[in-house]
């Protein structure tokens, strides 16, 4: 298992991830390293806990966070 995959994990078992379901959210900086993790997050939630999160990235890097993340519920403004 990968570092970031451990960390969404641990993230997950310290907050309450419902209040995020089924909402929208706005990441700028998603090519930076916080942006990033917050991407990672909200992904793992959608992907693993269907939460039906809209996740849109606004980034002047947006090939970094196409290598960087998995991009299945990711919108780019």
């Amino acid at each position: 298992m990968d570092i970031i995959r451990q960390d969404m994990q641990m993230i997950f078992a310290n907050i309450n991830p419902k209040r995020f379901y089924n909402k929208s959210i706005l990441i700028t900086g998603g090519s930076g390293l916080i942006g990033n993790y917050f991407l990672n997050f909200f992904e793992h939630l959608n992907e693993f806990h269907h939460s039906n999160i809209q996740i849109y990235n606004v980034s002047k890097h947006k090939r970094v966070v196409k290598k960087n993340t998995n991009l299945n519920s990711i919108f780019f403004v």
